[in-house]
């Protein structure tokens, strides 16, 4: 049995829950995409827009959200069309 992503994705998901670390959130990300998990990436998307958008961080939160619309499709974000 090879490496789990979307397990890997879950353990930094519980771990941003639990103490709110950036880069839990960062490595989640990583991992639900890695592993295609469209709903995770879009939550983790959003997750990280919202931080790097609040930090003035606004080239990251640019890259972010385009990946995340690039894999999740417009109509699948926050604020897309339905």
């Amino acid at each position: 049995m090879g490496f789990n992503h979307k397990q890997a994705g879950d353990y930094f998901d519980k771990q941003f829950n639990t103490i709110n670390n950036v880069d839990d959130a960062e490595e989640a990300y990583y991992h639900y995409y890695t592993a295609e998990d469209k709903a995770q990436v879009n939550l983790y998307g959003r997750i990280l827009c919202r931080h790097y958008f609040d930090n003035q961080i606004f080239r990251k939160a640019y890259d972010v959200g385009k990946q995340t619309e690039d894999f999740v499709g417009i109509e699948n974000t926050e604020g897309g069309h339905t």
